[in-house]
C-alpha cells in the first residue's frame, strides 16, 4: 500500500489524500477513535481509496468529509481491515462503500520508490521546482518517486498561488521571469500528481508595461523625441518535465503582456504602459523622460498588474495630452496597443509547457488560461 499513516486515539483525525497512484491506495493504521475521509471532490472515483487496519482492543468510527458515521469498526487482534471504495465524487461528503473483514499477517514488501507530498496554501510561493522540493527533504535522486503536490487553501476562501519570479533580459523583448512552477526531473518510473484546489493558482507572472516615448532635447515648440522601450513579455505558468497527472479545481495561467508605452505628443513626453495580468505583481510602465526646465511634461505612469487584474494604461486616468498607454494583457493575453504609436506591447506566456516524451494527464482540466506548448 502506498503512503503508510498511524493515527492514535484521535477525534475525528482527517486523513490524508490518497497518494493518487492508479491502483493503489494508503494504509492507514489505527487504535481506538474516530476518523473523518477526506473531500471526496478531490479524490478519483475507485479504490480501494483507503485500507483501514484497526488492531487495538476498541472500537473505530469511520465519517465522511460531511461527519455522517458510515462505520463503527471493531479491533482485537489480529483486528479488521476496512477497504474504503468511493462511488461518487460529485460532493463533499461523495458515496462510499466500506468493506470490513479481519485482517490477515502477511510478509512485509519493500518497494523501491519513494514519495513525497507537499501543500503550497496560503502565501507568497515564487518558482516553485517540485525536485527541488524532493531534494530538500532528504531525497537522494535513485529511486522513482511518486510525489502529491496540493496548490491552494483547503476549506478556506483565501487564495493560494504559485508564481513566477525574476526578470529574463534575453530576448526582445525580455520574458518576465521564470516559470511559475517546474516540475523537474526525476528517475524514469516518477510520477506527479498535481491538485490545484479551488482558489488555487499556478500564474505566470505578468510582463512590464512599456516606457513611454521620451523627449531627448529641442524646444518644446520642436521637440526631439527618442525610442519607446517594449514592454515584457509574461512569464509561463507550468513546466512538465516529469510524468504529471492533473487536477485542476483553480487555475492554471500564462502572465499576461505588458502594455505598449505610448508616443510622445508635442511638449509630452509619452504615458508608459499597464502590467500584466499575474502572480506576482507586474510593475507598470513609467511616463517617457524629459529634459527639465524646458517647458516639458510627461505623460502618465501605467498602473501595475496583480493575478487576475492587468494595469490600466497611463493617462487614462489623469487625462494625459498624450494619450494613453496600452493596457496590460489579462491571463494568457497579449498587453494591449498605446493610442499614439503601435507595436511595443508584450506576448503572453504558455500556461503550460511539457517537454518532449513526457505526458500530462488532465483528469479534472479546469481552467487554463493561455496556450500550451513544448519545451
Amino acid at each position: 500500500m502506498w503512503g503508510g499513516y498511524y493515527l492514535h486515539s484521535t477525534v475525528d483525525g482527517l486523513l490524508p489524500l490518497p497518494s493518487g497512484v492508479p491502483g493503489a491506495a494508503r494504509f492507514i493504521e489505527c487504535s481506538v477513535g474516530s476518523m473523518k475521509l477526506q473531500d471526496a471532490r478531490l479524490i478519483e472515483k475507485g479504490g480501494p481509496i483507503y485500507s483501514i487496519w484497526c488492531h487495538s482492543v476498541g472500537t473505530v468510527v469511520i465519517k465522511d468529509a460531511a461527519n455522517t458515521t458510515l462505520a463503527s469498526v471493531a479491533g482485537g487482534t489480529p483486528g479488521s481491515v476496512t477497504n474504503c471504495y468511493l462511488v461518487d465524487n460529485s460532493t463533499q461528503a461523495g458515496t462510499w462503500k466500506l468493506v470490513t473483514s479481519t485482517a490477515s499477517p502477511g510478509s512485509p514488501e519493500i518497494i523501491l520508490t519513494d514519495e513525497f507530498t507537499f501543500e503550497l496554501a496560503a502565501g507568497t510561493n515564487l518558482g516553485v521546482n517540485i525536485r527541488t522540493l524532493c531534494d530538500q527533504e532528504g531525497y537522494a535522486g535513485i529511486n522513482p518517486v511518486r510525489v502529491n503536490v496540493f496548490v491552494g487553501p483547503q476549506g478556506s476562501a483565501t487564495v493560494g498561488a504559485v508564481g513566477g519570479y525574476g526578470v529574463i533580459s534575453t530576448g526582445s523583448p525580455p520574458q518576465q521571469g521564470g516559470p511559475a512552477m517546474n516540475t523537474g526531473g526525476f528517475p524514469a518510473g516518477s510520477i506527479i500528481i498535481l491538485t490545484v484546489l479551488e482558489n488555487g493558482y499556478i500564474s505566470g507572472r505578468g510582463g512590464n508595461g512599456g516606457i513611454g516615448q521620451p523627449i531627448t532635447g529641442g524646444t518644446s515648440g520642436s521637440p526631439s523625441y527618442g525610442s519607446i522601450t517594449p514592454a515584457n513579455n509574461g512569464s509561463d505558468g507550468l513546466y512538465v518535465r516529469t510524468n504529471t497527472v492533473l487536477y485542476n479545481y483553480g487555475r492554471v495561467q500564462g502572465g499576461g503582456g505588458g502594455g505598449a508605452g505610448g508616443g510622445a505628443n508635442g511638449a509630452v513626453s509619452g504615458p508608459g504602459g499597464g502590467g500584466g495580468a499575474g502572480h506576482k505583481v507586474s510593475f507598470s510602465g513609467v511616463q517617457g523622460s524629459y529634459p527639465s526646465n524646458s517647458g516639458f511634461s510627461g505623460g502618465g505612469r501605467g498602473g501595475h498588474g496583480y493575478l487576475n487584474a492587468a494595469g490600466i494604461g497611463g493617462g487614462v486616468g489623469n487625462g494625459s495630452p498624450a494619450g494613453t498607454g496600452g493596457t496590460g494583457g489579462d491571463p494568457g493575453q497579449a498587453g494591449g496597443d498605446s493610442s499614439g504609436l503601435s507595436g511595443g506591447f508584450g506576448q503572453p506566456g504558455y500556461a503550460i509547457r511539457v517537454d518532449s516524451g513526457v505526458s500530462l494527464t488532465k483528469v479534472v482540466a479546469g481552467n487554463i488560461d493561455g496556450l500550451e506548448g513544448v519545451l
